[in-house]
């Protein structure tokens, strides 16, 4: 009798683990999600800038100016990128 009470403690402890378990991976999810949403949204902020500044542009050295500001957001962005990419590298190598 004992040990079918300690099988079905452990089963329903398991069962209650995998149940916050879950939750957990949800709360991942969302915090991901958010992230990943918050990016996109500073890529089309930064190309609507761009795009103003060409519709604006009067000359060719108007144009290049616009170009050379992009060009500099966009190596901000690879050079975030290739930190993350090594603090991740780091972690793993731990």
């Amino acid at each position: 009798m004992n040990k079918v009470i300690l099988v079905l403690v452990v089963f329903m402890g398991s069962v209650a683990f995998a149940d916050h378990h879950e939750e957990m991976k949800g709360e991942k999810f969302e915090t991901q999600k958010a992230k990943v949403l918050e990016k996109i949204d500073k890529r089309i902020k930064a190309m609507n800038e761009h795009k103003s500044c060409v519709s604006a542009a009067k000359d060719k050295a108007a144009l290049k100016a616009c170009r050379g500001k992009m060009k500099e957001t966009r190596g901000e962005w690879k050079d975030a990128r290739k930190e993350r990419k090594m603090k991740r590298k780091m972690k793993k190598d731990k």
